[in-house]
Formats: structure tokens, C-alpha cells, sequence
């Protein structure tokens, strides 16, 4: 059995919206590009330690296939070079679950992160298409070594759901 995959792109702002925007008339629109990287052009960033973004999900459109597992894709580089990190994650049902943390290794150009789960954090069942419609993902600025002078950029971010053929 194959996989093929349905990127869904920031729909609008979450419950929580702390890093500020450049490029865009709003932060959903600085990240979503679909499969290039906008670059310095468009980008969300943030100087707080712990600033957490998030973005809501289409409300509709969704196919009707079985998923193996789900994605959280950026592509992100840190302004001060200081090797601060990000972590991607969900809002599921009031409760917030992060990946680990994910470093951000350079100043200059803009790092592939990502972190998939097999199942729904919340229900630790298989991921449904109700969930994927109700959750909001996002990004988490977090110190990785010595004290916190991170500045992390951020100018892509994708939920990419792995479908069962």
C-alpha cells in the first residue's frame, strides 16, 4: 500500500498568535506558501522565549482516504545565529503537545524542520479527517543552549497529512 499526501496550508490565526509578521497582510499569509519558501520576502518571527503561533484549518474540503500518519513541515532560520530552536505542534481540545525541540542552525538560509505522529496526540487513535478539521498547528520558539537571544524566522509551515492509497 502507497501513501500520497494532502498539504494543508494555514487557514487563518489560532487561539494563540504572539510572533509578529513581515511581507503579508497577516501571518497565515507570510507562511503558507505550498512548495517554495518565500524566503526574506514573507516571514513570521518572534524574540520571546516560549512565543507560541498558531493557525487554524480549512473548515472543509477534505478527501475521504484513511491516514497513516500526519506532518508538521517549516522551513526556518534563527537572525541572531545564537542555535535557538523551534518546536512544531498541535492544539487539540484545549491542550497543547509539542515535538521535541528542533534546532535552527543557521542565520544565512532557511532550514528544513519537521515532525510527523502516527496517531492524535489527544486520542492516541488513528488521525481522522474530523480531527485534522478541528485541530490548529503551529510553531513554539524555545531555548536550546545557554541563555535565550533567538530570534527565530519562520517562512513556511505546512500540515501535510500522509494518506493510505
Amino acid at each position: 500500500m502507497g501513501n500520497n499526501t494532502t498539504p494543508i496550508a494555514p487557514q487563518g490565526n489560532g487561539t494563540i498568535a504572539t510572533w509578529s509578521y513581515s511581507g503579508g497582510a497577516a501571518p497565515h499569509e507570510c507562511v503558507n506558501a505550498p512548495m517554495a519558501c518565500y524566503g526574506d520576502t514573507k516571514y513570521i518571527h518572534t524574540s520571546t522565549r516560549d512565543g507560541v503561533h498558531l493557525f487554524t484549518t480549512p473548515p472543509s474540503g477534505y478527501p475521504d482516504t484513511e491516514i497513516a500518519r500526519v506532518e508538521l513541515f517549516s522551513r526556518c532560520k534563527d537572525e541572531a545565529f545564537s542555535d535557538q530552536g523551534i518546536q512544531l505542534g498541535f492544539l487539540i481540545g484545549g491542550t497543547q503537545y509539542w515535538s521535541g525541540n528542533l534546532m535552527v542552525t543557521s542565520a544565512s538560509v532557511y532550514v528544513e524542520l519537521r515532525n510527523s505522529w502516527a496517531t492524535n496526540p489527544n486520542t492516541s487513535l488513528p488521525w481522522t479527517w474530523n480531527d485534522i478539521q478541528n485541530l490548529q498547528f503551529g510553531i513554539k520558539a524555545v531555548r536550546m543552549t545557554g541563555g535565550w537571544d533567538g530570534h527565530p524566522r519562520c517562512s513556511q509551515l505546512q500540515l501535510i497529512v500522509w494518506c493510505n492509497e
